[in-house]
């Protein structure tokens, strides 16, 4: 999920005010499907403790 990187989908609004911030969104999309479900597991339950 996004939200295991601290990551919340941009809106066409957040594009325009922040193209390089959208552009490492991306990538960060690309990289997301390749990590293994026990690294996203492991952050979300981090995330929960808080």
């Amino acid at each position: 999920t996004f939200r295991a990187y601290g990551i919340e989908p941009f809106t066409d609004k957040d594009r325009a005010r922040h193209p390089e911030e959208s552009k490492i969104n991306l990538e960060m999309r690309s990289v997301e499907k390749k990590v293994p479900e026990d690294v996203v597991d492991s952050t979300d339950e981090k995330e929960n403790r808080k």
